[in-house]
């Protein structure tokens, strides 16, 4: 099964040069608002994650300011393998737009 998930990814990239995604499905809890069992809290964060890890998928995250939210986003690019110069070329210019501009909602 996973061969034909990677043969899936793989042919993604026919047609897009690097995905772009958020890191999270959720805003990441502040550390006070953590109580009991965080074993589903622990799944629902990583839930964008597990897939391109077990693809062995180059990936980055940068932070991503909310204007007018105590929170930060986080922006995840995923590229196919071999794609690492643009993947890190296009995290860069990520981080530079993000440093220089807030995202509003």
């Amino acid at each position: 099964q996973l061969e034909s998930y990677r043969a899936t990814f793989r042919s993604l990239f026919a047609d897009v040069e690097l995905l772009a995604m958020p890191t999270m499905p959720i805003f990441a809890p502040r550390i006070d608002e953590l109580t009991g069992d965080l074993t589903n809290l622990i799944i629902e964060i990583t839930s964008h994650l597990g897939a391109f890890n077990a693809l062995g998928a180059p990936c980055t995250a940068q932070p991503v300011d909310i204007r007018g939210s105590r929170n930060m986003a986080s922006l995840q690019l995923v590229g196919p393998h071999g794609g690492e110069e643009l993947l890190l070329a296009t995290a860069a210019l990520v981080e530079d737009t993000v440093a220089h501009n807030t995202v509003s909602n």
